[in-house]
């Protein structure tokens, strides 16, 4: 009986698994090649602005990572304006470009720059910078997850620093398992 079950169960998963991931992939939609997407647009890949005013106050600024997992926690924009007063730069990870997180950011009145991994509900999904400047350069990349065949997202941007300087950052959501458990 047992051999019976394992044999159900992998038949079961070799059927569920594909299924599963065709009808994710249906639901969603990629963009064809890496894109950008700004306030003023979606770009190929990257985009160089021409006005540039320093990410930092004399020297100072801070910084917000957080992954804000598709807006579905409750009051999530109260948490972000919370948040954004202290910060200058905002890194975002699993941002869902709709029309509440747009209106968020207009009412901020914030620049944002977003790696435009894939689209659900018409609302484009993907590690996004947050800041009152503009950088100076901005690029997205993605990669695509071996499972369920989406895209995870990058984006590498240049920002001014008021000595002249220009502050590299990188926003990153990353694949995070393996193919197989290995033992220790």
């Amino acid at each position: 009986m047992k051999r019976r079950i394992g044999k159900v169960v992998a038949w079961g998963s070799a059927i569920l698994v594909p299924a599963a991931v065709v009808g994710v992939n249906g639901y969603f939609t990629v963009p064809h090649g890496t894109q950008l997407h700004t306030v003023s647009g979606i770009y190929h890949q990257c985009v160089d602005y021409t006005h540039s005013l320093p990410l930092d106050e004399q020297g100072h600024f801070s910084l917000l990572v957080w992954n804000i997992y598709k807006q579905q926690r409750p009051q999530w924009d109260t948490a972000l304006s919370h948040y954004r007063d202290p910060h200058r730069l905002m890194l975002l990870q699993e941002a869902s470009f709709g029309p509440q997180l747009s209106r968020w950011i207009t009412q901020s009145s914030l620049h944002y720059d977003q790696a435009y991994a894939f689209a659900m509900q018409d609302a484009v999904a993907g590690v996004m910078n947050l800041s009152e400047v503009n950088p100076i350069h901005s690029c997205a990349y993605t990669a695509v997850e071996p499972y369920l065949r989406l895209p995870k997202s990058a984006l590498y941007s240049e920002y001014q620093l008021s000595n002249g300087q220009r502050l590299a950052v990188v926003n990153i959501h990353s694949i995070n398992f393996t193919y197989a458990i290995g033992s220790l």
